[in-house]
This record gives structure tokens, C-alpha cells and sequence, in this order.
């Protein structure tokens, strides 16, 4: 029952053009509809999951047994783009995300080795409120929603540039 983040402030408008790394890996889940935040980029400080801004996420969902890897944009708590695929649980991904400076596009790319070799499948987000800059990195994430659920997660090996 308790919302955690952990973020570091890189400076307004740092992250315009970008191409970040990690690896992310469910270990478990319980209940239904449980979030796991395992990067996002925002201009405020706060939970990824209901902050007030645009931002732009990658998190692990679980309901109902599936386990789903979500690139998602929030406009505040609005979702103005969604893209998802299937995961397995204790599998290790390793995640690519790649915006250019200017672009309306964030691409995920979510590869199955740690030389990023072997492409799994691509997310795609394409809306306006991506063309803009961010000031905070969160490499997690979670939000107390009064839901009886929780999911686990290991994420690591973070290269930001």
C-alpha cells in the first residue's frame, strides 16, 4: 500500500533525442492489475503511475496470469498512446528506447540477449506530445491504488545517453 520512485534530475529540457538501455525481468505477480514502472521520463517529480504532465513510460503489467510489457504516453492521467506485447515471467528482456530530437516518435525495441542482437518485437508510440523534452529518469515506479495486487520485477544495467 505504498507509492515509491526512485528518479534523478538531469536539468530542464535534458532529454531531447535520446537512446536508453535496460534490462527487465517479471518474477512474479498476485491479484489483478498490478503496474510495475521500470523507466519514464517526465517534468515533475511524483509517481509515474498518476503524475501531472507528459510523460512517456515503459512498465510490466499482470491480470489474470498474462504478463504484458507496456510503452505508454500520459498526457496528466490520460493515455494518448499505448503499445503492448505479451511477456514471459523470469525471462530477462532488454529494452531499447529511442526517441529523436524533434520527433513525434518513441520506438522500444525489446531484445532477448545483452548484445541487443536478437530483436523479441518493437512498441511504437507516434503522437504530437512526444516532440518534447523531459527533465526527470525514473528507473521505477509504483503506485499505491487500493487494488489487491503486486508484481515483481528486477530491472538493471541502465545506459542512458
Amino acid at each position: 500500500n505504498l507509492s515509491s520512485y526512485v528518479y534523478f534530475d538531469y536539468g530542464a529540457s535534458h532529454f531531447n533525442g535520446f537512446t536508453h538501455k535496460f534490462r527487465i525481468k517479471a518474477t512474479g505477480a498476485s491479484g489483478n492489475n498490478g503496474i510495475a514502472y521500470c523507466w519514464g521520463l517526465s517534468n515533475v517529480v511524483g509517481t509515474l503511475y498518476n503524475g501531472a504532465n507528459i510523460k512517456v513510460t515503459v512498465n510490466i503489467g499482470y491480470n489474470a496470469g498474462v504478463y504484458t510489457l507496456y510503452a505508454t504516453g500520459y498526457n496528466n492521467t490520460t493515455i494518448y498512446a499505448s503499445s503492448s506485447h505479451g511477456v514471459t515471467v523470469g525471462v530477462s528482456y532488454y529494452v531499447e528506447v529511442i526517441h529523436a530530437a524533434g520527433s513525434n516518435v518513441v520506438t522500444v525495441n525489446v531484445y532477448t540477449d545483452s548484445a541487443y542482437s536478437v530483436l523479441a518485437f518493437t512498441l511504437t508510440l507516434n503522437h504530437a506530445n512526444n516532440n518534447t523534452t523531459w527533465r526527470y529518469l525514473y528507473v521505477m515506479s509504483s503506485a499505491n491504488v487500493s487494488i489487491a495486487s503486486t508484481i515483481s520485477i528486477e530491472s538493471g544495467d541502465y545506459i542512458i545517453s
